[in-house]
């Protein structure tokens, strides 16, 4: 892969895990594994487009023994994936694939932890009902997505682009357009 994104992240198990954005068998990005004690790298998916999504994005977040990330296109509709990676069996399952009228569209950073449910929160740059993005919750127990804000442009911004930090009971984020 080339276009490494947001870093790296250390699962329970030890090893290090990683997107790149693009590049990969198919071009599209793939994720990847560091073994400290070992020092190897391997390349454990290459994401493919409609199937798993492409330009895989953001650092991502491990529950129980499966990493979350997005992608920010590819999918059914080329708006976007929600996946996960299970650690122990190195399998990737696409679980939400984004329709960018309804759900928002293009999410370009990870999900982060809310501290009051079990719910990852995540961003989409564009789409919703506004066009103008989205905020939304992901549950990675059911699968379930949730849009919880249209971005409004002027008065709430616009394209929200970094991921959102929790403190308390609420999320804080930013965007780059609006407000």
């Amino acid at each position: 892969g080339s276009n490494p994104d947001k870093g790296v992240m250390q699962a329970s198990n030890g090893k290090l895990y990683g997107v790149c954005r693009f590049g990969g068998a198919n071009g599209k990005g793939t994720l990847y594994e560091y073994d400290l004690t070992t020092s190897t790298f391997t390349k454990r998916h290459d994401f493919d487009g409609t199937a798993t999504g492409q330009q895989p994005r953001g650092r991502l977040y491990q529950v129980g023994n499966v990493l979350v990330g997005v992608t920010q296109e590819g999918g059914t509709a080329n708006v976007g994936t929600i996946f996960d990676f299970n650690i122990n069996t190195n399998v990737l399952a696409r679980r939400v694939t984004l329709v960018s009228a309804t759900q928002g569209a293009n999410p370009a950073s990870g999900l982060a932890p809310n501290n009051v449910n079990a719910q990852l929160y995540g961003v989409c740059t564009a789409g919703g009902a506004n066009g103008f993005g989205t905020i939304y919750s992901y549950n990675p127990t059911t699968f379930g997505y949730t849009k919880r804000f249209d971005m409004t442009g002027a008065v709430g911004g616009a394209a929200p682009f970094a991921e959102l930090a929790p403190f308390g009971n609420l999320m804080y984020g930013v965007a780059s357009a609006g407000g």
